[in-house]
């Protein structure tokens, strides 16, 4: 009687087995470093650096975005993120400066009084004086964060090419089998 039991236990955990693994879908494998390109650098003295991925122009963020955040490697993924951000805001506040020194000078220059001969500088004319000043102000701060935001994109590919290559001191190497990873490992 108990072999008969066991007989049916082992026929009903393999059909359950079989089954089971039968319906199990695999998941895809990580991309290892062996089947990742290298992005290729390509500095134009007037146009500043160029990006290309298997020959294919990848300059803009969203393209760069499709390459790198699939490896998973924070700090390259964290680089492309502050790099994006960083244009927008250098790119709103260039083009609010710019905006705002344009109607600065327009209110100095086109100032209701200006055909009496006086020499001195009227409210109006005080006031778009110091618009133009703050409006020069916002856009430079916009440009250092379009510098910033280049030099980010820069440091993003530099690290996924540093990944790519098997450099020792990325993240990409941490993922081997019995390696530690955890900040805390504690032993008591």
């Amino acid at each position: 009687m108990l072999k008969k039991i066991s007989i049916g236990m082992m026929t009903l955990l393999v059909s359950f087995l079989s089954t089971s693994l039968c319906n199990a879908q695999a998941l895809p494998p990580l991309p290892t470093p062996e089947t990742r390109k290298p992005i290729v650098m390509q500095w134009k003295s007037l146009e500043g650096v160029h990006y290309y991925y298997l020959g294919k122009n990848v300059d803009d963020f969203d393209s760069l975005g499709k390459i790198i955040y699939p490896m998973h490697d924070y700090e390259a993924s964290r680089l492309l993120t502050d790099s994006k951000n960083s244009n927008d805001s250098g790119t709103l506040f260039t083009v609010g400066g710019l905006a705002v020194v344009l109607g600065g000078e327009i209110l100095f220059w086109t100032d209701p009084n200006s055909r009496t001969n006086s020499n001195n500088i009227d409210a109006q004319q005080g006031t778009g004086f110091v618009l133009s000043l703050g409006g020069l102000a916002c856009a430079l701060v916009g440009a250092f964060q379009l510098g910033d935001s280049q030099a980010d994109q820069f440091n993003a590919v530099q690290r996924y090419n540093a990944v790519v290559h098997g450099d020792d001191q990325t993240s990409w190497n941490n993922r081997r089998p019995g390696s530690r990873t955890g900040l805390l490992t504690l032993r008591f």
